[in-house]
């Protein structure tokens, strides 16, 4: 720009113009200048300002999805202990109602005369109270598998949520990085073209 300057004295001289003529010139090509290096200071800061409220935003939207994660993940904690609970509770009730079942038939053996403490009677009741306990504990093993299950995505969760905490300081790293680069470039082009 400094070349530019008595460029448009001479110009305006070399036109027939006086001396005053040539300063209005100067003057208003000095005036350019500054309006020229003011617009190219307010778009850099604009730019900078835009990569800090990006970058911002990724950061927060990080802690947000951690936090929801977080949540799912609690609930998810609580939901295998609850199956658990239940699973516990199933098959108690179940033993019980089985505990109920062989009392009614020991019961009917011996309204019906049979001894129940020996020989057939004896083997179809144990095998009966095998089977029926079986019933119970597969009560439970379903239970702790959904509770297993549950826990996992509890995990599961969790690592989401630190993954996504990561992913968006990283992504408002990046965006400030990205910003300051491109105001360095539009500061170093604009000291180029002066």
């Amino acid at each position: 720009m400094p070349v530019l300057i008595p460029a448009f004295a001479a110009i305006g001289t070399a036109l027939g113009g006086t001396a005053a003529v040539a300063a209005t010139a100067t003057t208003a090509a000095v005036a350019g200048t500054a309006v020229a290096t003011g617009v190219a200071a307010v778009g850099t800061a604009a730019s900078l300002a835009a990569s800090v409220v990006s970058a911002y935003s990724s950061y927060q939207t990080g802690k947000a999805t951690q936090r929801i994660n977080e949540y799912n993940a609690q609930l998810s904690d609580q939901q295998a202990a609850d199956a658990s609970r239940d699973g516990r509770i199933l098959a108690n009730s179940q033993r019980a109602a089985n505990a109920k079942l062989q009392a009614r038939q020991r019961a009917l053996y011996s309204k019906s005369g049979v001894v129940s403490a020996t020989g057939s009677p004896l083997l179809v009741m144990s095998e009966q109270a095998g089977e029926l306990e079986m019933g119970a504990l597969e009560v439970q093993r379903t239970a702790n598998a959904e509770a297993g299950r549950l826990k996992s995505q509890a995990v599961l969760d969790r690592m989401a949520g630190k993954a996504a905490r990561r992913a968006g300081n990283l992504n408002a790293a990046a965006t400030i990085l990205s910003g300051a680069g491109d105001a360095g470039s539009r500061g170093y082009k604009f000291l180029l073209n002066r």
